[in-house]
């Protein structure tokens, strides 16, 4: 090919992802988060038959080998999911086990736990599970070894474990409740940290994957521990990214969305009236989910698979959601560097 052919082959190909990003953008002002395009990939020819059919097949078989190689990139990291007893936790450690990552499982109920082991066991994944309260530092530091002794050092840490806590008027609320969700959505985050990251920093490589919310820099009247301890919890990850970053440590904040699973689930089964704090933030929830304004939790674990396999670490301290495009965020990094975007203080 002529140079003069590669350049028109260049600026082709560069009005092509140009028109893709429009498109992109164009649906995503129309459809609910978890439907926006999120990759588009080119190719130079579509697979057909002599009779002009298209070989979807060839298709998906090319699209199982792209995943297939996304999946070698966490072979032999061990990742060690707080709260993997069920809902989000349980989805997350499948999907890492299925990418080929070795999962330590923690959560307090054993009988949860041992579900989530066997799903994970009959596709052939490798886990290990531990039964703990993640605010109890004694109990958690032995499950911890236990798992670093069955799988290896913790490579990545995911802190999942969260109760929504107490609704209603801060004033009202059980005293107790409120002060006990903060301890499990903050403290037990910092509990398993500080066990994990003295390994990481001491191997140069590492990363930790806070689940918050958007309740955590936006208001969330009627639960304001949960509001709280997650608006915390994106600070605490900013704060620990930047100590962090000198020792080749990743931290990020993940908002998932509203899914359909744990509170979501709770929330659609909810018989509390209308008239309650724990009807109106439950209806509320529902009225989203039933909007289209949910979160399909396999888009949530996609964002977390991608942060696990460290291709975002410059994007560390962020704030993210699964209706980001990182690949964009990371061509415009030096900008989002600047600017301070995706953090506690710029609300996207």
């Amino acid at each position: 090919m002529s140079t003069a052919d590669q350049i028109r082959v260049a600026e082709l190909t560069g009005a092509a992802r140009r028109h893709a990003r429009w498109r992109e953008a164009w649906v995503a002002e129309r459809v609910a988060p978890y439907k926006r395009i999120r990759r588009v990939e080119f190719t130079d020819a579509i697979p057909k038959s002599p009779t002009g059919k298209i070989l979807r097949r060839v298709l998906l078989e090319r699209d199982a080998a792209a995943c297939t190689q996304d999946a070698k990139e966490l072979g032999g990291i061990v990742v060690l999911v707080t709260g993997a007893g069920r809902g989000l936790g349980r989805v997350l450690a499948t999907r890492l086990a299925q990418a080929g990552a070795s999962v330590g499982l923690l959560a307090r109920s054993a009988d949860e736990l041992a579900a989530t082991a066997g799903l994970i066991a009959r596709e052939s994944g490798t886990a290990a599970a531990a039964a703990a309260d993640v605010t109890d530092q004694d109990a958690a530091a032995v499950a911890v070894k236990q798992l670093r002794e069955q799988l290896g050092a913790v490579t990545v840490l995911i802190n999942n474990a969260g109760v929504t806590g107490p609704m209603g008027p801060m004033w009202d609320v059980d005293a107790d409740q409120w002060r006990r969700a903060v301890e499990v959505n903050l403290g037990g985050a910092v509990t398993v940290a500080r066990l994990a990251l003295p390994g990481m920093i001491a191997a140069g490589a590492g990363r930790v994957i806070n689940i918050t919310s958007n309740a955590g820099i936006y208001r969330w009247p009627l639960a304001s521990a949960y509001a709280v301890s997650k608006a915390a919890l994106v600070k605490l990850t900013e704060t620990l990214a930047a100590e962090t970053r000198g020792h080749g440590v990743s931290v990020f904040s993940v908002d998932p969305g509203i899914l359909p699973i744990g509170f979501g689930e709770l929330a659609s089964s909810s018989t509390a009236g209308p008239a309650t704090a724990e009807g109106r933030v439950t209806g509320w929830v529902r009225d989203q989910l039933a909007a289209g304004r949910g979160t399909e939790p396999d888009r949530a674990a996609d964002l977390v698979l991608a942060l696990a396999s460290g291709r975002a670490d410059r994007l560390a301290g962020r704030h993210l959601t699964p209706a980001d495009d990182l690949d964009a965020m990371l061509a415009d990094i030096d900008r989002i560097e600047q600017q301070d975007l995706h953090t506690l203080r710029l609300r996207r």
